[in-house]
């Protein structure tokens, strides 16, 4: 009998629960998305589901409640932003089958907090190891960036003022087509200058200008230019810089 009734009672709890589906994004002030933003849906204070905005702001949260009244309530938050809290109602939903739907777009205001005078701080000492010369520019930046993380995640895990960026953000901002591009016609051009092809451009261009630096300037200027049609613009550069530094060195000039 107490398991009949038992059985009873939780039939009827999911008979009367409802589904709710809330999907959206989180943007800033310039419309730009918010990655890594937690999301939190309570109901009077208790918190019911939690997701976090991927790469372009979206998530998506699903929750069962078995009133569907006033008191649910959706809260935004992350680090150099303001707390975002926005009340729900039932008539915010859409209903099918049983369940409530919604689509939202919520902004997120930023906030000058600790983390920013941090960056701000690691920003103008890069630029002063790079004007002093103290460092190569390379070191400066890596050393700036690993500054960065190592304040967010020491001091901004005890303090989410101090927080500034996560490590999967900062491998996120790289752009590998570019690195490995440039890895690849480095390569390219390494071997096609074991061939002679620089120093034969080189003697082409200079016997069409006839010995007139600036008739050369103006024939290199056409031929990047041409180049630069058919070619990325960074690979047209690779290709044409060696041509123009072994002119340079024929001349007796300096390349810079």
């Amino acid at each position: 009998m107490k398991r009949i009734l038992a059985i009873g009672i939780l039939g009827s709890s999911l008979l009367w629960a409802e589904g709710l589906v809330i999907t959206g994004r989180v943007l800033d002030t310039r419309g730009e998305p918010v990655s890594e933003a937690k999301v939190k849906l309570t109901l009077k204070g208790e918190e019911l589901a939690e997701a976090e905005a991927n790469s372009d702001g979206g998530y998506i949260i699903k929750a069962e409640i078995e009133d569907f009244s006033d008191g649910l309530s959706l809260e935004i938050e992350k680090p150099c932003f303001s707390k975002g809290v926005y009340r729900l109602s039932s008539e915010d939903f859409a209903k099918k089958d049983g369940s409530y739907y919604l689509y939202t777009e919520k902004t997120l205001d930023r906030k000058i907090m600790a983390g920013f005078w941090v960056a701000l701080g690691i920003l103008l000492l890069y630029y002063i190891f790079i004007v002093l010369n103290l460092l190569h520019i390379t070191q400066a930046a890596f050393l700036g960036a690993s500054l960065m993380l190592f304040v967010s995640y020491t001091l901004g895990k005890f303090n989410s003022d101090f927080f500034i960026l996560s490590f999967g953000r900062a491998v996120s901002a790289i752009d590998f087509n570019v690195i490995f591009l440039l890895m690849g016609m480095m390569i390219i051009v390494g071997i096609m200058k074991e061939t002679g092809v620089f120093q034969w451009m080189a003697y082409k261009s200079y016997s069409l200008a006839k010995g007139k630096i600036w008739v050369l300037v103006v024939i290199l200027m056409w031929v990047t230019a041409i180049a630069s049609a058919f070619l990325d613009n960074v690979t047209a550069i690779l290709l044409l810089a060696p041509v123009t530094i072994e002119i340079a060195l024929v001349l007796g000039l300096s390349p810079l």
